[in-house]
């Protein structure tokens, strides 16, 4: 059961890392238009927060769970 959480946990944090690697080539590579960049910096600011949020309830499960095993003992 905690092979298959760290999978769907990995996966989770693999798409938006992919999804910023994309947009940084491609604001590296590209001359982009004024709107197209900060349309693009909107999406790496989401992404980004996602990221935030998978790791905020990653660090919340571990509390609890560290709570749980202390309160069986």
């Amino acid at each position: 059961m905690r092979r298959d959480f760290v999978a769907n946990v990995s996966h989770e944090l693999q798409t938006p890392l992919t999804v910023l690697s994309g947009f940084l080539e491609t604001m590296r590579d590209i001359p982009l238009g004024e709107a197209d960049r900060a349309r693009y910096l909107d999406m790496m600011e989401q992404q980004a927060s996602r990221m935030q949020n998978i790791v905020r309830d990653l660090l919340m499960l571990a509390n609890l769970e560290g709570n749980m095993r202390f309160a069986r003992r």
